[in-house]
Parts: C-alpha cells; structure tokens; sequence
C-alpha cells in the first residue's frame, strides 16, 4: 500500500496496485457532512472510499462521489 500527493498537495492515504482503481481516505468523522472530507479523494483520478468513524454511505452522488464506509468495516474485510 502506498500514499499519493495531490498537485494541490494533498494526500490520499492508501492507494496501490491491489486496491486499483479505488482510493482510501481515513477521516475520524462521525456526522452527516462527511461530503466535504472527501474532497482530495474524489479530486484523484481513483474511486474513492472514505473511511469513516460511523458514517455508512454508498450512494455516490455526483456531489459526493465517493463512498462513506465505517473503518471497522474495512478492517473486518482485510482480516478475512
């Protein structure tokens, strides 16, 4: 697993071969806004996944883009 800086230097948290073409961001957001934490992964040129503290969303609207997955989750899915 790698990181990537954005021309805006910003940067993605995880990204790499194995998880093409889907970006993972980790914010420690527990409320409704989560949107707005997702701006560097849905400016990349990956599909993107917020890793959240609570937050489950997977609607990807063209507002938000990305999807809103509780870190656990994701943890739970790498352990398996």
């Amino acid at each position: 697993m790698l990181y990537q800086r954005t021309p805006s230097r910003k940067e993605i948290d995880f990204i790499g071969p194995r998880l093409a073409p889907v970006a993972i961001e980790g914010k420690y957001t527990d409320a409704g806004r989560w949107a707005g934490e997702a701006v560097t992964v849905n400016a990349s040129e990956h599909l993107g996944v917020l890793a959240t503290r609570t937050v489950l969303d997977t609607s990807a609207t063209t507002e938000t883009g990305a999807w809103a997955v509780p870190a656990s989750f994701l943890a739970y899915c790498i352990d398996i």
